[in-house]
């Protein structure tokens, strides 16, 4: 009977953020459509280079100790880790804030950023702390929270983006972007009881920071390393190539990539907080749980994924005009790479809940490795399409042998 009820609960937990993130999904692939009308590929490569600087520098703001207020088993950690992470973020933020004001005028313009830059450390708190908010959430199991903030960010973006192409802003992209990002973090701010209270208790701070220090030895380099690796691509791009390939790869990436993302973010979270509490409780089952996870995870995207394959640049084209049909062709090279992606991501928390994150960190490193090689590559003979096939190869394989990892060590453990 109880097992009945937690699996009960757990599916429609699934499905709470499952309906927040669909909407927000389809909301943001249409809107992509949409604004691929209004907007060039060279403001949409500026986007992107927006996106991938915040989204690396984000995670140093909070040293990825907001993993820790999931797994925190007393309301007195959660004071005093939530203390830290708020006063860390804004320190960050501001530091980078003043790096940026100093950095000579060269260094901006070689990295592209100089129309942007003072938004750079805005945004970077905003993340942070959108995924404090976030975490404290799954904390207390809102994820109808989470879901809500998902489609009111994507509704808000799009809506002020459309709104700012009329307004002939320059940086409409970016602004609406932002704004949305914005009402996101208040949507989850709003939910959480007694958010903003600071304990400045150093020494019990310390002892906590101590307790949860594998997040930051062993979390924080993986984390960073992935993202850098991720993230790092449309910078090479703009950097290597020009920026109109860094906004017909951004726009080909966000098509494939936020359909897939959105069973990651509808499971990833769920599993996270079910998978802490079967492995001390109940690990025989984790294994079978995972394993069924991973099956399934198969089956539902195989087919679009193959129908990608070999028709996405003729769909783009079609839907888009010619003008951006080479994004399909990027999708196509992309999509062995996301087949395995996909199927590990949403598990990909294992490695945490295990404390075998330093497995996450082998893994990034060479995730990273491989883009910068495969970027180069690229760069050397003067041919984008070989870059990302070849980042697509060395993916697919990094995120099979991670599969493999992890399935293995689960059903060892169940024994």
């Amino acid at each position: 009977m109880s097992i009945s009820i937690k699996r009960s609960e757990f599916t429609q937990n699934i499905l709470k953020m499952f309906t927040g993130a669909f909407l927000s999904q389809i909301i943001i692939v249409i809107g992509s459509l949409v604004l691929a009308r209004l907007y060039s590929p060279e403001q949409f490569g500026e986007l992107s280079l927006f996106i991938s600087i915040v989204s690396i520098f984000s995670i140093l703001a909070t040293v990825r100790y907001e993993n820790s207020l999931i797994v925190a088993k007393y309301n007195y950690e959660l004071k005093y880790i939530k203390t830290f992470l708020y006063i860390a973020s804004t320190l960050f933020s501001l530091a980078i804030f003043l790096l940026l004001l100093v950095l000579d005028t060269n260094i901006l313009v070689y990295f592209k950023i100089e129309n942007f830059y003072i938004l750079i450390p805005l945004m970077i708190l905003v993340y942070a702390l959108s995924q404090i908010f976030t975490n404290l959430n799954v904390k207390d199991k809102s994820f109808k929270t989470i879901a809500n903030s998902k489609i009111w960010m994507a509704f808000f973006a799009l809506a002020l983006q459309v709104i700012f192409y009329y307004l002939d802003l320059e940086l409409g992209l970016i602004y609406g972007y932002t704004i949305g990002y914005i009402v996101a973090a208040f949507i989850l701010y709003k939910n959480i009881y007694n958010p903003f209270p600071l304990f400045l208790e150093k020494k019990r701070i310390i002892t906590l920071l101590t307790k949860y220090s594998y997040f930051f030895k062993h979390g924080l380099p993986a984390d960073f390393i992935n993202n850098l690796a991720t993230n790092i691509t449309p910078i090479l791009i703009a950097i290597w190539f020009d920026m109109q390939i860094a906004g017909l790869y951004f726009l080909g990436y966000r098509i494939i990539n936020l359909p897939l993302q959105l069973i990651s973010a509808s499971v990833g979270k769920v599993y996270f907080q079910k998978a802490s509490e079967m492995y001390h409780h109940n690990s025989k089952d984790l294994y079978y749980f995972t394993k069924k996870i991973v099956v399934t995870l198969f089956l539902i995207i195989s087919l679009p994924l193959l129908i990608l394959f070999f028709y996405a640049p003729e769909i783009l084209g079609f839907i888009l005009g010619q003008e951006w049909s080479e994004s399909g062709v990027y999708i196509s090279l992309l999509t062995v790479m996301f087949l395995f992606r996909t199927m590990f991501s949403p598990i990909s928390n294992i490695a945490e809940v295990t404390q075998k994150v330093y497995i996450s960190l082998y893994f990034s490193v060479f995730i990273l490795v491989t883009t910068i090689i495969s970027l180069y590559i690229g760069h050397l003979y003067s041919n984008f399409n070989l870059a990302i096939l070849l980042i697509s190869l060395f993916g697919a394989y990094g995120y099979f042998m991670l599969l493999v990892y992890f399935l293995r060590y689960l059903k060892g453990v169940s024994k």
